[in-house]
C-alpha cells in the first residue's frame, strides 16, 4: 500500500504492507508539493520520481489524503421531522445552484447533535476527475481519498485508551491556524477552525453554539493561559504538519494533552533523534490508509 497524506506545500508519503504483526513500513519520505492552481493534474509524476517502490509490496493500491484548502466545509441543520434523505435532496435542488451541482461532488455526515447539524464536504469534480486520472495512468487503484485531519483522526486509536470517551483532536497549523474535532464516544460531534491573534477568532464552526463557545475557550486557555479547565474533555490528541516545534513543546507540559507520536510509535521506533515524536507527527495523515471519511 503506498500513502499519500499533502498538507501545505508537501506530500508525507508511506509505503507499507501487511505483515503477522500488522502494518510493517517499508519507507517514509517528506516530499516538496506545491500546485495550488493545477487540481492535482499528473500530481503523480513528481511524486514517483522521489520514490523507489519496494519490492516487498505486492499491492497496487493508493490511498491519499488532501489538504483541507482543497475541499469545502459548510453545513446546515435540518428538521428532524423530515427524513433526512429527503433533506438533502431539497439542499441540493433548492439551496446549491447549478453551477456548484455541476462542478462539485458533495458529501453529507449528519453530526447527531441536539441541533441535527449537517457537515456538508464539496471536492471539486476536476480535482477528483485529475487525482483517478493520474492514480490510473501509473496503474495504481486509489482505494481512499481524504481530508487531512480526519484522515488522522482515523490514527486516534493509537494513542487512546478504552476508558476516554469526549476527545478533541486538534492540529496546530501555518499562520496560526488551529483546527479540531471534537468526539463523543467515537461519535464525531464538532468541527472548529480558529486564528490565534490578540484572541481567539473563530474562523469556522460547525455543531452547536455551546461546544463551540466551550472550544474557543479551551484554546484561550491554552494558548495564552498555557492551563486546561475543560472538565467536558478527557484527553486532547495533538498534532502538527508545520515544522518548528516551539508551540508543541510548551503546551505538552499538560497531562490531558497527549501527542500523537506516530513516529516512534509505528514508523521509526528505533530512531535515537529526540525530536523524533515531533519531526514526524505530519504522518498521523496518512492514517487515511486504515480507515476515515471518504470523498
Amino acid at each position: 500500500m503506498l500513502s499519500l497524506a499533502q498538507s501545505s506545500d508537501y506530500l508525507f508519503c508511506l509505503e507499507w504492507t501487511s505483515s503477522d504483526t500488522g502494518p510493517k513500513v517499508l519507507q517514509y519520505r517528506k516530499v516538496k508539493y506545491k500546485n495550488p492552481e493545477s487540481y492535482y493534474h499528473n500530481f503523480l509524476d513528481n511524486v514517483l520520481k522521489n520514490l523507489d517502490i519496494s519490492s516487498l509490496n505486492t499491492s497496487n493500491s493508493i490511498s491519499l489524503s488532501i489538504d483541507i484548502s482543497n475541499i469545502i466545509i459548510s453545513s446546515f441543520n435540518y428538521d428532524s421531522h423530515i427524513g433526512l434523505n429527503d433533506y438533502v435532496k431539497w439542499y441540493k435542488e433548492e439551496i446549491l445552484n447549478p453551477y456548484l451541482i455541476e462542478n462539485f461532488d458533495y458529501y453529507f455526515y449528519p453530526l447527531n447533535n441536539i441541533d441535527n447539524t449537517v457537515m456538508v464536504i464539496a471536492i471539486n469534480k476536476k480535482t477528483k476527475n485529475n487525482i483517478k486520472t493520474s492514480c490510473a495512468k501509473h496503474k495504481l487503484n486509489l482505494t481512499n481519498l481524504n481530508i487531512d485531519l480526519f484522515s488522522a483522526a482515523a490514527a486516534i486509536n493509537i494513542y487512546k485508551k478504552k476508558n476516554i470517551q469526549n476527545y478533541f483532536l486538534w492540529k496546530i497549523g501555518k499562520n496560526n491556524y488551529h483546527y479540531g474535532l471534537y468526539y463523543e464516544g467515537n461519535e464525531m460531534k464538532h468541527f472548529i477552525k480558529v486564528r490565534k491573534t490578540k484572541k481567539i477568532d473563530c474562523i469556522q464552526s460547525i455543531g452547536d453554539n455551546i461546544k463551540k463557545n466551550e472550544l474557543v475557550e479551551l484554546f484561550e486557555n491554552i494558548l495564552f493561559k498555557n492551563k486546561i479547565n475543560a472538565t467536558f474533555i478527557d484527553k486532547i490528541f495533538l498534532y502538527q504538519s508545520k515544522t518548528g516545534f516551539g508551540l508543541m513543546k510548551k503546551i505538552l507540559k499538560n497531562k490531558k494533552i497527549v501527542v500523537m507520536d506516530i513516529g516512534s510509535k509505528f514508523i521509526n521506533k528505533k530512531s535515537n533523534n529526540k525530536d523524533i515524536q515531533f519531526s514526524l507527527l505530519g504522518f498521523n495523515e496518512n492514517c487515511n490508509s486504515l480507515r476515515g471519511i471518504d470523498v
